[in-house]
Order: C-alpha cells, then sequence, then structure tokens
C-alpha cells in the first residue's frame, strides 16, 4: 500500500520526501516522532507547527462539547427511553422522534468524544493518535450529520403526508414503513459518510457533502412550507363554513392540534437549520479560499455548533409536546411537581 503525507491539502507519497531526515526537515513538528509512527499515520493533514494560534480555540471548543456531549447522551436516551415505555406514543411520527433521539445519543456517545480526544491530541501533539482519531472523527460527524438531515426531512415528509392524505394516512404511514425509511436513511449516511472519508479534501467530497447538505434542507423546508400553507388554508375555508357547524368546530379542533404538531417541527427545523448553517456557509468558502488557516479555526467553531444541536433537539420535545415530557422525566425518574416548575420558569 502506497504510503502517503498530506501537505497542503495535497495528499503526497512519502517516498518522495527521500530518508527519514528529510521528512523531520521538512516537518519540524515531527522531529521527536519515530520512523515507525511516520510511516503508520497514512492522512497527517495538520500543520502542528501552528498550534499556538489554534490553542485557545482548540480549548474552549473541547470543554464545550465535553459538557454538551453528557448533556446530549442523558436528554436524548431520556426521550428514546419514555417513549420506549409509553404505549400510547408508539406512533410513526414519534418513531420518526426516537430516530432523531438515537442520532443524537450517537453524536454524544461517539462524535463529540471523539473530537475532545483529536484535539486533545493535537494540543500535545500526539501524531499517532492524531492519525486514527482523525479519521474515525470525520466518519462519525458526516454519519450522523447527515442521518440527522435525513431524519429531519423524513420527518416533514411525513407531517406532508398527514395533510394531504387525511383519513388514508394510518394506512399508508405506518411504522413498519417508516422504520424502513429510517433504516434507509442509515444505510444512506453511513455510504455518504464512507465516500466523503475517500475523498477527503477533493473537489468530489466538498461538492458531494455540499449538494446533500442543500438539498435535505431543501426537502425539509419545502415540505414544512406547504404544510403550513395548506393548514393556514383549511382553517380559513373551515371558519368561513357557516354549514355544519358541530364538524366544523371539530374539524377546527384538529387542525389546531395538527398546528401544534407543525409548529414543533418547525422549532426542530429552525434549530438544524441556524446549527448547520455555519458549517455550509464554511463549505462554500473553503471551496473558495481553501482550507487556510482562518477557514480551520472557524470550522472548528462551527463544528461545535453543529454538534450542540443534538442536545437542542430533545430541548425542544421536551416543553413542545406535553406526553413526550411527562414519559422523558418518567425516564429520569424527575417528579410531576419538579416537571411544572421547570416549564414555568422557561415560560417567564
Amino acid at each position: 500500500m502506497q504510503q502517503l503525507i498530506y501537505f497542503n491539502l495535497q495528499a503526497i507519497p512519502l517516498r518522495s520526501f527521500g530518508t527519514e531526515d528529510n521528512i523531520r526537515q521538512k516537518f519540524p513538528a515531527m522531529a521527536n516522532i519515530s520512523q515507525e509512527n511516520i510511516k503508520w499515520c497514512f492522512h497527517l493533514q495538520n500543520d502542528l507547527n501552528k498550534l499556538d494560534y489554534f490553542r485557545i480555540t482548540f480549548i474552549v471548543c473541547c470543554v464545550v462539547n465535553a459538557i454538551f456531549a453528557v448533556c446530549a447522551t442523558i436528554s436524548n436516551g431520556a426521550i428514546v427511553i419514555g417513549i420506549k415505555r409509553t404505549p400510547s406514543l408508539h406512533t410513526p411520527s414519534n418513531l420518526l422522534f426516537c430516530g432523531l433521539a438515537a442520532c443524537g445519543i450517537g453524536v454524544g456517545i461517539l462524535t463529540q468524544p471523539t473530537y475532545v480526544i483529536y484535539k486533545v491530541a493535537e494540543l500535545t501533539r500526539d501524531v499517532k493518535t492524531i492519525c486514527w482519531i482523525r479519521k474515525l472523527h470525520h466518519i462519525c460527524t458526516h454519519f450522523f450529520s447527515k442521518l440527522l438531515l435525513f431524519i429531519l426531512a423524513e420527518i416533514s415528509v411525513e407531517r406532508f403526508l398527514g395533510v394531504y392524505l387525511l383519513q388514508s394516512y394510518r394506512t399508508v404511514v405506518s411504522g413498519k414503513r417508516v422504520a424502513i425509511a429510517l433504516v434507509a436513511a442509515n444505510i444512506a449516511a453511513a455510504f455518504i459518510a464512507a465516500s466523503i472519508a475517500l475523498w477527503k479534501y477533493s473537489i468530489v467530497s466538498n461538492v458531494l457533502n455540499f449538494v446533500v447538505m442543500f438539498c435535505s434542507v431543501l426537502i425539509t423546508t419545502a415540505s414544512y412550507s406547504i404544510v403550513y400553507l395548506k393548514l393556514k388554508e383549511r382553517t380559513r375555508i373551515q371558519r368561513n363554513n357557516l354549514l355544519l357547524k358541530q364538524s366544523k368546530s371539530n374539524k377546527i379542533e384538529h387542525i389546531r392540534i395538527y398546528k401544534h404538531s407543525i409548529k414543533t417541527v418547525a422549532w426542530l427545523i429552525g434549530s438544524v437549520v441556524l446549527c448547520s448553517l455555519p458549517q455550509l456557509c464554511l463549505l462554500v468558502v473553503q471551496a473558495i479560499l481553501g482550507y487556510s488557516d482562518p477557514v480551520r479555526l472557524a470550522q472548528n467553531v462551527a463544528a461545535t455548533i453543529l454538534f450542540i444541536n443534538a442536545t437542542f433537539n430533545p430541548l425542544v420535545w421536551f416543553y413542545r409536546n406535553k406526553e413526550i415530557r411527562q414519559a422523558a422525566c418518567k425516564a429520569l425518574r424527575i417528579s410531576r411537581t419538579t416537571t411544572e416548575i421547570l416549564q414555568l420558569q422557561v415560560l417567564d
């Protein structure tokens, strides 16, 4: 297998640098690294001589990610356990929410911890650890970020079908079909993560990453917008209908409840879009300016913001959905009184 080292974003065969002394002369930061470790590292791309420029940012990002990794794991775990233990919550829409929460757990136990280990290895100049943890972290990041966008798009499409299919919704949208959609989302996310890892720092990987993120956000936003406009139109028609007042009242109540659900999805979409926007913008900047030091610095901050979204999502469910809130609190053994006090504090 040809041994490669990355320099200025280009994969260069190690033998092109000549002897071990030439490699050390080209990369002063590797002065104390053994020849075995140099050959073992096939994808080193970081210039370890510029760590002072990134040190404060790395430390702050590590602390933030370590804290929110625990928060994401506990909060999303409570959502999954709460829904699983509550039979009344076993619906197709809540199954999608479970998939989103499971994605958040993955971020908390894999993506954020590997980020912390990766940055600590950079700060301590542990080149061998950088080599394997960096690859693992990037695969986890791309997998869970794409899975998040896919599931959110599926939630929006499910809401769209609920508005347009009406009575036939339960026949078309079943738990089995939702489970198949979730499995397909995981397979697609794994394929894309592996593809991006294989073509890292190439035009192909940047274009693929941008297209996937853009299309997912576009589908989610378009589905939600259509649903919201359709519900608004139906509410207006029902209120203007002077016949069958009792039926009208029941339909308006149904639409009101459905609107609350749509608004919850809107909060989720807004949270994901806002947290993904910095990363999406940086992909464009990186494609234009290259992987410069300021871009690398901003990318660490943008990645941290994206990871924090895994904690925001369960908070949205907690305060927007009473049933999920009670189930999650029961899973965490939080009393009803404490839950009500926390809710009042947030409303205030």
